[in-house]
């Protein structure tokens, strides 16, 4: 699934078009590939708005 996420990382916001490949509700982590396949792992805590 597609989403538009915006996530607070070191004071700042960052707004990422972003495919979901994982949630790990154990670890509280979303694991995702955004535009360019990079793959990046947020908590859910960092999670500010998905959209």
């Amino acid at each position: 699934m597609d989403y538009t996420i915006k996530i607070l990382e070191n004071g700042y916001l960052y707004k990422n078009y972003i495919t979901v490949a994982d949630i790990n509700p154990l670890n509280k982590t979303i694991t995702c590939t955004d535009a360019f396949h990079n793959q990046r792992m947020f908590k859910f805590g960092d999670v500010v708005e998905v959209n």
